[in-house]
């Protein structure tokens, strides 16, 4: 029989997804609604007034190609990989859209940590509170 967890990740700002956690041979896992399994999920808002345009997205997939971890953004209805600009641009995120950080790997839990650090920073523009 599986048991449901609700995984806390960080405190402050940030929330976790909603979503179902299950025990698998003593690891969490989280399953998304698509079933897909990820180590690590969080979300955070954007806060940069201009949104992520060209530069942010160019730092944010520096940051996450830094990682092995498969890492990959949930926002408007939309789940891409991180590591790629075009379809982070694509997406269009503007100041208080919410974002859904999903990482499985190994160093998961830094990639989640440092992207979310980065987004909540605003990436040394000017932020909305």
């Amino acid at each position: 029989m599986k048991k449901t967890f609700q995984n806390e990740l960080m405190a402050g700002k940030n929330k976790t997804l909603d979503k179902k956690s299950f025990a698998l041979q003593g690891k969490i896992v989280n399953r998304t609604a698509a079933g897909k399994m990820f180590d690590i999920v969080a979300t955070t808002t954007i806060r940069n007034l201009t949104g992520i345009y060209d530069r942010p997205a160019a730092i944010l997939v520096q940051k996450a190609c830094s990682f092995t971890s498969k890492i990959q953004f949930k926002a408007k209805g939309k789940v891409i990989d991180a590591k790629s600009i075009l379809m982070i641009m694509a997406m269009g995120l503007r100041c208080g859209d919410e974002v859904t950080i999903l990482a499985e790997g190994s160093d998961a839990r830094q990639a989640v940590d440092t992207l979310i650090a980065l987004i909540d920073s605003g990436f040394g523009e000017v932020t909305r509170s």
